[in-house]
């Protein structure tokens, strides 16, 4: 059984894969550690597809999205395999990150898994931003030298991600917990709950 966690950034997958981590006994693979190994293999356009980040705030958020969804194809890639390694497995394995609804459909049919997806639509999503950015001493806070309004302008793109994890969620029959759905802990609670019950 694989269990993966996706979602935007900053909506709690991290968390989400450190709880469900106490009812696993299999593999356990965050997408963040396998991109700096895909940098060094990889180049020309496949190395830019990987490499895209938002600095350009003339892009619009569907040119984002479309430069989002092209990167998180190259993980999926290695990802997928990965997975599928795992077929005959009766242990419980996770795999967190950048992954979307309609890729599960891509998954070999012998493959035992369950998807959820975490996002954030709620109107004060650019202020929970600011406030993590903003916190403590945290070595991972990739965000501390933004300024307010490139959160604001992060976010708000965060947001639009949110809504097509939300529609393709729809469409491909996945589950999406929303933190705009009264918080961060009941849609993490929400999420681990829905994982645990159908395993």
């Amino acid at each position: 059984m694989v269990w993966f966690v996706g979602g935007p950034a900053r909506c709690g997958k991290s968390t989400l894969k450190r709880r469900a981590q106490s009812f696993a006994s299999g593999q356990i693979l965050s997408l963040d550690n396998l991109k700096p190994a895909l940098h060094s293999i990889v180049s020309g356009n496949d190395r830019d597809n990987l490499l895209a980040k938002i600095e350009d705030t003339k892009t619009t958020r569907q040119e984002w999205i479309e430069l989002l969804r092209r990167r998180d194809r190259m993980l999926w890639k290695v990802t997928k395999v990965f997975a599928e390694t795992l077929a005959n497995d009766s242990e419980v394995s996770i795999i967190e990150g950048n992954v979307w609804p309609d890729f599960m459909a891509e998954l070999s049919p012998e493959l035992q898994y369950r998807a959820v997806f975490l996002v954030d639509t709620s109107p004060a999503h650019a202020e929970r931003i600011i406030g993590i950015a903003r916190g403590g001493a945290n070595d991972n806070n990739w965000m501390r030298e933004w300024t307010d309004e490139h959160l604001r302008h992060w976010a708000d793109y965060n947001i639009a991600r949110s809504q097509e994890i939300i529609r393709l969620g729809k469409e491909y029959n996945q589950a999406v917990f929303d933190i705009a759905d009264g918080g961060l802990d009941a849609a993490q609670d929400n999420a681990l709950n829905y994982l645990r019950a159908l395993s």
